[in-house]
């Protein structure tokens, strides 16, 4: 399915390149460039060497000092300097940052760009203005199976599609340069009520429609945890994944219609795909509402991240825990062409604890090294001294992290499109070189007038973050 997939894409690709525009779908990984000369001869026919490599997604969950962009980026210019030094290519933002500073934010974005870097904007699925949209819209509010009404909105709801549209537009126009767009373990709204208090959502009158006219009955009433084993929650159940599938749909369309560009990312909770958190009513995946298997198929979707932090369990347990979340986070997603990123733990909250020593290397090697194809720390210097290890501090974990996934970048791209441009000289090279089993590519060239030549590199689901230029002189 993969092979097939990446043959199409090469297609597409060719046709863009033929055409002048080109635009990679897809983050699998960053496409680097190097040539082996900076300044030719006008007249003279020069072989180039093009070295073409790849790299996964490396990166941290990060937010800039808005008083520090403010006033010189100080901060900002020593952290991006620690990140590459830690061998990172990705920053993961809070879009907090362009909705309150949108200058600010868009001045992060373009010098993280020009020093290499993708940015993705980490949305904690708060609309402005969603307050006083429900107290002048009640009736979209969301019902219970008492019919109480909940201030919070109704994912079904037509009116709501519309306002949320309207934010969403609003948003991203304030960050147009972002590559990713990341809802933050998203779930069926109010979640927790139905998972901690059993009270279950919406029984709106949208909601009882769309459920009549799906399953030609009425909605149920159920009572939890007594109705829990009955076909009708399990009905309940598949309605609220069933509407919130819809509802991610909308959203990352709505994204695509907004910016094609922007790579839709999307962070599953890992419980979601589990039935052994229980609580008092019911699991925790029924409570979120999350069908992984559909939410993964959505052509809207290209990307797919998941956070089952490490730091509840010694490194000898890593892999029984990859071994459920790997094939579902990785190679399933890999079946329908997305990408797949795992989050590792950076940070402690209460009696979860960051990675200690050993483990950072073991979090690495099962994910880069079973197919992912990003690892993420949340979150950079998210602590001080691991309160497990005090001797192991954040530098440790950095260095560690830095180490491991070194192994796993700069691997040879021999199948990459080399379009070369500039000075009277326009190249379009596609597919395999014979002779090329390193992703070094020999390519003579005769330029016949000076200024600067352009070379490129196309990849299916690779980012180039930096196109190779070498200037031509006058004759030799």
């Amino acid at each position: 399915m993969r092979r097939v997939f990446f043959l199409l894409s090469c297609l597409f690709f060719i046709f863009l390149i033929g055409s002048g525009e080109v635009y990679a779908e897809g983050l699998f990984g960053i496409l680097k460039l190097k040539v082996d000369k900076s300044t030719i001869s006008v007249g003279k026919e020069t072989l180039l060497l093009i070295k073409v490599t790849r790299d996964p997604i490396v990166g941290v969950q990060w937010t800039p000092d808005p008083l520090d962009l403010a006033t010189g980026g100080i901060q900002l210019k020593r952290t991006l300097e620690d990140l590459k030094k830690h061998n990172c290519n990705y920053i993961s933002f809070h879009l907090a940052l362009a909705i309150q500073y949108p200058d600010l934010a868009r001045k992060f974005i373009d010098i993280a760009h020009r020093n290499g870097f993708l940015v993705s904007a980490l949305w904690d699925k708060k609309f402005p203005g969603a307050k006083k949209f429900i107290e002048e819209n009640p009736d979209v509010c969301m019902v219970d199976q008492e019919g109480n009404k909940e201030n919070s909105f109704c994912i079904n709801n037509p009116k709501v599609r519309k306002f949320v549209e309207k934010c969403l537009r609003e948003i991203i126009q304030k960050c147009p340069d972002i590559d990713g767009f990341i809802p933050n373990e998203p779930t069926y709204p109010l979640w927790n009520k139905t998972y901690k208090e059993g009270k279950v959502y919406c029984y709106c009158d949208i909601c009882k429609e769309k459920f009549k006219e799906k399953y030609k009955m009425e909605m149920p009433k159920v009572n939890l945890p007594k109705d829990r084993n009955l076909e009708c929650w399990k009905k309940i159940v598949e309605f609220r994944k069933d509407s919130f599938t819809e509802w991610i749909d909308f959203i990352f369309s709505t994204v695509k219609k907004i910016n094609p560009k922007i790579n839709t990312q999307l962070i599953f909770i890992p419980h979601s795909v589990e039935n052994t958190y229980v609580g008092d009513y019911v699991s925790e995946s029924e409570a979120y509402g999350a069908n992984v298997d559909d939410l993964v198929k959505l052509k809207s979707v290209e990307n797919i991240q998941a956070d089952p932090y490490w730091g509840n369990i010694s490194a000898d347990r890593v892999y029984g825990l990859v071994s459920r979340f790997i094939p579902r986070f990785s190679d399933f997603p890999h079946r329908y062409g997305k990408s797949s990123y795992f989050w590792l733990q950076g940070f402690e909250e209460g009696k979860s604890h960051v990675l200690g020593p050993g483990e950072v290397a073991e979090a690495v090697k099962a994910t880069l090294g079973m197919g992912c194809d990003g690892v993420i720390i949340w979150l950079y210097k998210g602590f001080e001294r691991s309160s497990k290890n005090p001797n192991y501090t954040w530098e440790d974990y950095f260095d560690e992290f830095s180490k491991a996934v070194e192994k796993y970048m700069n691997r040879p791209v021999v199948d990459a499109l080399i379009h070369i441009k500039g000075c009277g000289i326009e190249k379009k090279l596609k597919g395999k070189f014979p002779d090329n089993k390193d992703g070094i590519y020999k390519i003579k060239i005769k330029p016949k007038k000076e200024g600067e030549i352009i070379i490129t590199a196309y990849r299916e689901g690779l980012r180039l973050l930096r196109e190779a230029k070498i200037k031509v002189r006058g004759k030799y």
